[in-house]
């Protein structure tokens, strides 16, 4: 994930603004507003610092409706709101693909910078995130999504398509469903990953963490071969009827866990260093 956004451009954007009161330091906001002309089956790609993002998929929208806050923390009320201009949002693409990115000063100078965004799409867009700290949360997008995110946490509901999330600290939760012949890849270094998950016979995905558990819910009838490794914890499961099950202890610290669901034509891959392993049918 790139920390520093190279500039394409500049579009400002002048809004109602507001000071805050927060700890040591004083805030100075500044709201934006965009709209966008958008094709059915486009994408979005987002480029953020910090700040939390909300996307949200709507049925038959013909628009990307964009709304955010800039935010400077600084010293003062004057300083902060002195340094409103130097966040730029930069907005490039066309009806088919729209590219936000958030541009910001490399050296904050003892200041603090931050974006939140607040996005609708039509809901047959897929999306890209990029963001290093704040949470993400994505719902009603059905043409796949993209996520990478370094502290904070992703939420996602109603998503389908192709499923793509690296997230380093924080936490991955929701609900998404693969396409036929789909992909889905989650990843987490330090946190737990909770989510409901459709996986067609023809689909596939791993999900994988370093510190932390994984908790997968699957519908009763999935057909999928299934590989479970943790390497200091459990493996277990309840409401899903499994054949072929072997299980195997790794060297008395952690388990490994093969089986079959249905006729195995998918496949599911979990493994985890530190953490417990749990699978459950919906």
């Amino acid at each position: 994930m790139r920390n520093t956004i190279t500039a394409l451009g500049v579009i400002a954007a002048v809004a109602a603004t507001t000071y805050l009161q927060a700890g040591p330091t004083i805030e100075y906001r500044e709201d934006f507003s965009y709209t966008r002309a958008a094709a059915a089956g486009g994408g979005l790609t987002l480029e953020n610092v910090n700040g939390d993002i909300t996307i949200i998929g709507v049925e038959g929208l013909s628009s990307v409706e964009i709304n955010g806050v800039k935010t400077v923390r600084g010293k003062s009320s004057e300083g902060a709101k002195s340094h409103i201009g130097d966040i730029k949002i930069d907005l490039s693409g066309d009806p088919n693909a729209l590219t936000i990115k958030t541009l910001q000063p490399d050296d904050p100078d003892g200041l603090e910078y931050s974006v939140a965004y607040s996005i609708k799409v039509p809901s047959s867009w897929n999306i890209s995130v990029e963001n290093v700290n704040g949470d993400v949360r994505i719902a009603s997008v059905k043409n796949g999504v993209k996520v990478e995110l370094v502290n904070g946490r992703l939420e996602t509901r109603e998503v389908a398509g192709n499923f793509d999330a690296s997230v380093v600290n924080g936490g991955i939760k929701g609900d998404v469903s693969l396409p036929e012949h789909g992909a889905g890849s989650l990843e987490m270094v330090n946190g737990t990953i909770s989510t409901r998950l459709s996986v067609p016979s023809t689909a596939a995905c791993a999900v994988e963490v370093t510190n932390g558990d994984i908790a997968l819910m699957l519908p009763k009838g999935s057909s999928a071969n299934v590989t479970a490794q943790s390497v200091s914890g459990n493996v277990r499961f309840r409401g899903l009827d499994f054949s072929k099950v072997e299980r195997t202890e790794n060297m008395g610290a952690g388990e490994s866990f093969q089986g079959m669901l249905g006729s195995g034509s998918g496949t599911i891959t979990l493994a985890t260093v530190n953490g417990q392993i749990a699978m459950e049918g919906f």
